[in-house]
């Protein structure tokens, strides 16, 4: 509840990047989807519901045409299929001789600055460690970008993939992958991995070793690793930019829905979700980087603590 107004969001929301509902695949699906939209409908007495980041193959997908849902964003999610590539070397083959020249250049530059090495982390204290490094590391890199995220600002968030990351008892599927330099992380990655499948929630790399690119060094690594554990897809998740697209195979639509359940919600909907939201951000992203800057700083001191 914010704003004046209550919203129904899904349980994930705003940690887990997809939204879609549980179901056993034996069951027939949308006469399930349409019961339990029923039941939304009769006891929710929200002024909207939220469907954030459907896959075009989510489950509750077809749904969303059916309710008369609206549109308020479409994106993509990169993604690399390693499905037909016999070996890393292979799959790498359909890069161009000159970045992978350029990657192994800056390499051995990054090397220069001191010794390389790799964690794989999946569970355990360490991993902790590691989770929390990477969070930090990411809301310092996007306040250098003037970059702000509603989950990774929120100091919850840190502490949540803390746990999912030690695990607590329990194999979560969550994979830590660092590039160390010098002992310390020069770029990193905290992915989950499940059904031969990895998606890849955060990547992130220290600012200072920015003219060596150690993400794209981190990413080439996470291939020949996704390879040899017999990962078939490598799933940047949204949004759609440039970095992603540069390494990917081919791109997931994903969009967002919302329905208004009252005067208030339809108002909300048409004209901030579908209309001003994206306008905004543009409006944003043109600032000059110093506000932008300003602008994160600002919104992160604004958080609640935990």
């Amino acid at each position: 509840r914010n704003r004046g107004l209550t919203e129904l969001r899904f349980l994930g929301d705003p940690v887990g990047e997809y939204s879609d509902v549980l179901v056993d695949a034996a069951e027939p699906v949308m006469p399930l989807l349409r019961k339990a939209w029923r039941v939304l409908l009769a006891r929710s007495r929200a002024d909207l519901i939220v469907f954030g980041n459907i896959r075009a193959d989510a489950v509750i997908t077809p749904l969303m045409a059916e309710i008369g849902a609206v549109t308020t964003r479409v994106d993509g999610a990169p993604y690399m299929d390693f499905s037909a590539a016999t070996s890393s070397e292979a799959y790498m083959g359909r890069f161009s001789g000159r970045s992978r020249s350029t990657r192994r250049r800056k390499r051995q530059k990054l090397a220069e600055v001191g010794a390389l090495s790799h964690r794989v982390l999946k569970s355990g204290p360490e991993a902790r460690d590691a989770a929390r490094q990477i969070i930090e590391l990411k809301r310092k890199w996007q306040i250098e970008k003037g970059v702000v995220s509603r989950s990774l600002a929120d100091p919850r968030t840190a502490s949540f993939f803390a746990d999912v990351a030690d695990g607590l008892g329990h194999d979560t599927g969550c994979r830590i992958l660092t590039l160390d330099c010098a002992g310390s992380i020069a770029a990193a990655e905290l992915t989950f991995v499940a059904k031969g499948r990895l998606v890849n929630h955060v990547l992130v790399y220290d600012t200072a070793h920015d003219k060596h690119s150690p993400g794209a060094l981190l990413t080439e690594d996470s291939i020949g690793l996704c390879m040899r554990d017999g990962i078939e897809r490598y799933d940047f998740m949204g949004p759609a930019n440039g970095y992603k697209l540069d390494w990917s195979d081919a791109v997931m639509t994903v969009t967002d829905y919302a329905v208004p359940m009252s005067l208030k919600g339809r108002l909300w909907v048409h004209a901030y979700l579908a209309y001003g939201r994206e306008r905004l951000k543009k409006l944003v992203a043109a600032l000059p980087a110093s506000v932008r800057r300003s602008l994160a700083s600002a919104y992160v001191l604004l958080l609640p603590a935990v």
